[in-house]
């Protein structure tokens, strides 16, 4: 915890000084010690805190307290019926005066619910990029990203089948190359080649 010293007492401040300072008691400060804290002991046994380490607590818990607060059961109804109503987020939050932030996790949630997702508008101009297709009503989109899909499997699929050509030693001409067999069961490749040279 802290250690005795005989420095000036300097930018310093006993415990109950730091409890008035934080709004707390002086056990809440002592809990503190070694941890958020690191007091010493001053010539006279009092236990004596730096300042700038009680300036940082100050600074965390009034960070924490303009979090902002879980939406109570009827904010959060509210929310979500408009959400059902197919409201947009900036009418909401004049609807319920409710803070941005707060109606942005409550759409999270409301998503993650119903498996769905909302998309921003920055990220629907991305999808058009992406897509080479142009958009403008949320129903339009799965049929534009399956016929992307769709189209990309066909492209893929091509490239599968396409093995290039091979120039053939008995007849002098090019010819496509097919996919490599596999062996059969049971049968030695020699006999398999033999037939296949047989069909050629």
């Amino acid at each position: 915890m802290g250690k005795s010293t005989n420095h000036s007492t300097t930018r310093r401040l006993s415990r109950a000084q730091v409890a008035k300072v934080l709004g707390v008691q002086d056990h809440d400060v002592a809990a503190m010690d070694g941890h958020q804290l690191h007091p010493t002991r001053s010539s006279s046994r009092v236990w004596q805190y730096d300042v700038d380490e009680v300036g940082a607590v100050l600074q965390q818990r009034a960070a924490i307290s303009k979090a902002p607060a879980e939406p109570d059961g009827a904010t959060t109804a509210a929310v979500f019926a408009l959400f059902e109503a197919k409201k947009t987020l900036p009418k909401i939050v004049v609807a319920t005066q409710q803070p941005l932030s707060v109606v942005v996790d409550l759409r999270n949630k409301y998503d993650e619910w119903h498996r769905s997702v909302t998309i921003t508008a920055s990220g629907v101009r991305r999808l058009c990029a992406l897509l080479g297709q142009e958009f403008h009503k949320a129903r339009e989109l799965y049929p534009a990203v399956r016929r992307a899909l769709e189209a990309r499997l066909e492209e893929g699929r091509a490239d599968c089948l396409d093995f290039g050509e091979v120039l053939d030693p008995v007849t002098g001409q090019l010819r496509p190359v097919g996919p490599k067999k596999t062996a059969t069961p049971g049968v030695p490749a020699s006999v398999e080649e033999g037939e296949r040279h047989g069909e050629e």
